[in-house]
């Protein structure tokens, strides 16, 4: 059985002296624990009485709702409880529950105040349920509401028994709709009428908001980020039907074209459909979400931690029960009467095949015609060079010289086609760093997201034309206002609506233009054709600022026919033109000024006495990458300078590989106080932070250059502007050019001095080198 324990006004009754008494038996130093004291004896209140205020007064316990620190500070003063059920089921008085034999056992839950306790359905557990109760309330003061507490029984708890415990316990039998969390504590009959209070809470926040006094702009910030963000807590844990999905499209959808509000009837007219409006941006759309899709991106995400095999409760949990003897994700099938969750967990195992990739190493199971594991082929699995193939290697392992941890070429141009052995030949085989986890193809950093597994299921059913997408990616990267760059979508995707365009769907009694009256109105002719909108081009004053004042000409010519159109007192285009002078002066004073970093005075510096500096950077072109290294003293003398060619295309990647190049270089010849400078900021960021915060690709050469690092205390990485790094780019040119690999001789008998100009103070110190 399950017991929901509701603790009443849980936080108002937290004692300080236990708290803090609790917080040094459990190892924290004196001078948090002072911090903690602190922070939770400051608050003071004043009691407002028929209108008067009092005198403000200090409370002695309790600590404050909505504080950040309040949920963790009751999660340590509600383990005493914690501890005493602990105690009860080690010595063998409360036994919790096991979903199977080597699942682990799990006798209670604690979420701040919420608590759930597992247990047998037998007098004994409940007697000692109670106790603990009894002696947590005595000593903490805190107390159970009898009434929001329930217990809920498994069904093959007899009638009897339950009436028992239930008398023992005092608290009342669960139904089905009591909820925990905001989600429903035992399972339902139907998910529909679970899940149909999502539309009602839609309908209910949409109606607090007047549809008519927003703009588009409005209405797009309001929808993102408040009215598709109600049900994702829900929807993180359950698949809703489609069919309730569908409504919350609807909804929304309803509320995005009308602009009365919802009560005033369900007709509307929309001028595109609304799956074009929920493809991306940067694909001709308004990035807005389809519930389902995003529905399945966020239950996504659990089926990707139980396909990694974390270590986290539930995954173990839900591991042992449906994944028995190594049984893979993949090849799992629905189970009769399992729960929710994992059919769901089943279901959406299908997005995770849509990126999931295996890392290769020396020692990995890996195999090659089987597992994905070449993240840059469309199913990640290569297929062999002929179909009828002889016994062939197995394992990835096997296609990977031990010693020189290279790939077998010879083998692999005899088993996969040469664009896959080029494709292969990519993956870089990690010598020391053994990664064990799949990782996530289509995202840069390895790591998966809500928002990677949402833009995969996107891409697999999505189809877009070239144009569109063009035209998408040209209007949202412009630096406009979010209302002018909504216009422009609007104008550009014809979804204004002009007479010409409603007089195709439906009979109107004129389609003539409102500012000539004289041809069929439409976008076209509204902005470009009307000999109202010709004269107000010739009028307007193209400075500077072409693109805002184009967009506001679009913007005001448009509302100036709104106008007519509702009966107001025209304009003259001469007035238009003036007021469009007046606000493109006005929006370009409002914009906020960008801090433009100079760096003409920033120059090359020497080390200092003693030290070596060693520079990086590369040459990539036409599929062609140069590595270079250029070392110099506290004098400005040439120490080393040499290049290498990489196979990499991403010029992060490329500047990363350098870095690990002269890492690698400095400590063959015992440099031990050594400054490297590049001007990549992301490989010095990745380089300083941990191995796995950076990109799935650069984790390797990350690993290597912080391994070699911790021998070499002297050794810093500095991230310097470009202009400073002008000897190893003039020299990475140089050698792309004239295709030099490997180190390069003193000048001036293989290439030109002026390269080693680094603005310095002894750029042109050429005797020296």
């Amino acid at each position: 059985m399950a017991i929901k324990i509701d603790l009443t006004k849980a936080y108002d009754r937290v004692e300080w002296p236990l708290l803090i008494q609790i917080l040094k038996c459990i190892g924290l130093c004196d001078q948090f624990v002072n911090w903690v004291s602190q922070c939770i004896s400051s608050p003071s209140f004043s009691l407002l009485i028929n209108g008067a205020s009092f005198d403000f007064f200090r409370p002695s316990r309790g600590i404050r709702q909505g504080d950040p620190l309040s949920p963790y500070m009751f999660i340590t003063y509600a383990e005493i409880l914690s501890r005493l059920l602990s105690y009860e089921e080690s010595i063998g008085n409360l036994k919790g529950i096991k979903v199977s034999r080597s699942a682990p056992s799990i006798s209670h839950l604690f979420y701040a105040d919420d608590l759930t306790i597992f247990c047998r359905a037998e007098e004994e557990d409940a007697q000692t349920v109670r106790n603990c109760l009894k002696k947590f309330e005595q000593w903490s003061s805190q107390s159970t509401n009898i009434r929001k507490s329930f217990i809920h029984f498994s069904s093959n708890v007899p009638n009897r028994q339950r009436r028992i415990i239930r008398e023992i316990l005092q608290m009342p039998e669960c139904s089905h709709q009591a909820k925990h969390l905001g989600l429903p504590f035992c399972k339902p009959p139907s998910r529909t009428h679970v899940f149909n209070e999502f539309t009602e809470k839609m309908m209910n926040r949409l109606a607090l908001w007047k549809a008519k006094n927003l703009s588009r702009a409005g209405k797009l910030v309001l929808i993102k980020n408040v009215a598709q963000a109600l049900p994702v807590y829900q929807m993180s844990t359950f698949l809703v039907p489609k069919k309730t999905c569908l409504k919350l499209d609807a909804i929304i959808r309803r509320f995005w074209w009308k602009a009365e509000t919802i009560e005033n009837g369900d007709q509307f007219l929309a001028l595109k459909s609304w799956k074009s409006i929920c493809l991306p941006k940067n694909k001709g759309g308004l990035g807005l979400q389809n519930f389902s899709d995003f529905n399945k991106a966020l239950v996504s995400k659990l089926a990707w931690q139980i396909f990694q095999k974390s270590k986290k409760l539930w995954c173990q949990v839900l591991i042992a029960k449906y994944l028995r003897n190594g049984t893979e994700l993949f090849s799992s099938v629905q189970v009769q009467g399992a729960s929710w969750i994992w059919q769901d967990v089943v279901k959406c195992a299908k997005i995770i095949q849509l990126g999931a990739c295996m890392p290769v190493s020396t020692h990995s199971n890996v195999r090659i015609w089987e597992d994905p594991w070449i993240p840059t082929l469309q199913n990640f699995i290569p297929k062999p060079l002929l179909e009828d193939h002889p016994p062939w290697p197995i394992y990835v392992r096997d296609l990977i010289e031990q010693g020189t941890f290279r790939w077998k070429v010879d083998l692999l141009q005899q088993i996969v086609p040469n664009d896959m052995m080029q494709e292969i030949q990519k993956i870089q085989i990690p010598i020391s760093l053994e990664p064990t986890r799949p990782f996530w193809a289509p995202s840069k950093s390895g790591k998966f997201s809500t928002k990677a597994a949402f833009k995969a299921i996107r891409n697999n059913s999505m189809s877009v034309s070239s144009e569109d997408e063009k035209i998408g990616k040209r209007i949202w990267s412009l630096d406009l206002h979010n209302r002018l760059k909504l216009f422009i979508w609007r104008t550009l995707f014809d979804t204004l609506p002009t007479k010409g365009k409603i007089g195709q769907l439906f009979q109107v009694q004129s389609a003539e233009c409102l500012l000539c009256d004289f041809q069929i109105e439409d976008a076209q002719h509204i902005f470009l054709c009307c000999p109202f909108s010709e004269k107000l081009w010739m009028l307007s004053t193209w400075q500077q600022e072409f693109i805002t004042a184009w967009a506001l000409t679009l913007e005001l010519t448009w509302k100036e026919r709104n106008d007519r159109l509702h009966g107001k007192e025209a304009q003259p285009p001469e007035a238009i033109a003036q007021l469009i002078h007046k606000s493109t002066t006005k929006y370009v004073d409002s914009r906020i000024s960008r801090k433009i970093c100079s760096f003409d005075n920033c120059v090359w510096s020497p080390p200092p006495p003693d030290w070596i500096k060693i520079n990086t950077d590369i040459a990539l072109k036409d599929n062609k990458c140069v590595t270079v290294v250029v070392a110099r003293s506290h004098q400005c003398r040439l120490i080393l300078a040499e290049t290498k060619e990489v196979w990499l295309s991403n010029s992060n990647l490329a500047k990363l590989r350098a870095i690990r190049i002269a890492a690698e270089r400095a400590s063959c010849c015992e440099f031990e106080n050594v400054i490297f400078e590049s001007d990549s900021a992301n490989a010095i960021q990745w380089i300083k932070g941990k191995v796995e915060d950076a990109d799935r690709e650069a984790q390797i050469d990350v690993f290597e250059i912080k391994r070699i690092w911790e021998t070499k205390p002297g050794w810093d990485f500095r991230k310097i502007p470009r202009i400073c790094n002008s000897l190893a780019h003039g020299v990475s040119k140089w050698a792309h050019g004239a295709n030099w690999d490997g180190p390069i001789p003193p000048p001036p008998h293989h290439f030109p001095l002026d390269v080693f100009g680094d603005r310095g103070p002894c750029s042109l110190e050429r005797n020296q080198l």
